[in-house]
């Protein structure tokens, strides 16, 4: 177990408070414990939704939402560590829905989920850090879990491991 004496700086160089880092800053096996790990999903397909909650159930802590405005909310209220969204939706893209955000609440790590094939827009949001992440649909249960293991070894470190 190591314990944090120090703030630590986020993606988007705020700080971040040394409780929340403690509560799931156990490291097994080399790894980060991400049992405690609060991630936020937001798809417009609720079938989607309910796939990762059983893909992912006994992994994290999980909230799931087909609508942009709760999701903010749940990000306002709960201590949301990594969020992922999909880049296609009716009322608002995943860029979109972080660039509202992003601002107020830039702690959460950002993955965007993607399933097309013209990522450049993908790739200058990774690039100018408006995400840390994308991944493509269709992806795997184990790519999924590996993308937010290393968000949360990204949320408590940053670039510097």
């Amino acid at each position: 177990f190591f314990h944090i004496e120090f703030n630590l700086i986020s993606q988007n160089n705020t700080m971040n408070t040394i409780e929340n880092k403690e509560v799931i800053g156990e490291m097994v096996d080399g790894k980060i414990n991400i049992k405690n790990l609060n991630v936020l999903y937001l798809d417009d397909d609720q079938d989607v939704l309910d796939s990762y909650e059983s893909m992912h159930r006994l992994d994290f802590n999980i909230y799931t939402t087909t609508n942009p405005m709760e999701a903010r909310h749940i990000v306002a209220t709960k201590d949301i560590h990594v969020i992922v969204t999909d880049q296609r939706m009716p009322y608002m893209t995943g860029l979109e829905f972080f660039k509202l955000i992003r601002e107020e609440y830039p702690e959460p790590v950002r993955i965007l989920l993607t399933g097309y094939m013209d990522l450049s827009e993908i790739k200058s949001a990774v690039e100018s850090k408006k995400i840390y992440s994308h991944v493509s649909k269709p992806f795997s249960p184990s790519e999924m879990r590996k993308t937010i293991e290393q968000a949360a070894h990204f949320y408590y470190f940053g670039n510097n491991q």
